[in-house]
């Protein structure tokens, strides 16, 4: 079965990469909120996109590129 779904999965270079800092900071801004907090999922979307926006985050295609895992 994981054979097949692997012939079928596709990503586009393009994909941002939500990292374990960014589930960390949607954790901590949560717990910072306290009885304020908005409650998110606290998967890291919101930090995540936050860096596609000042397009300082990784994408799939940076892991193909040497120069950018330095």
């Amino acid at each position: 079965m994981a054979s097949r779904f692997r012939e079928r999965l596709l990503l586009s270079e393009a994909c941002p990469l939500i990292l374990d800092y960014h589930v960390a900071l949607d954790n901590a801004r949560e717990k910072a909120r306290g009885a304020k907090a908005i409650g998110t999922t606290g998967r890291g979307i919101g930090p995540a996109y936050e860096d596609k926006v000042a397009r300082r985050g990784l994408r799939v295609g940076d892991l193909f590129r040497q120069r950018n895992l330095r």
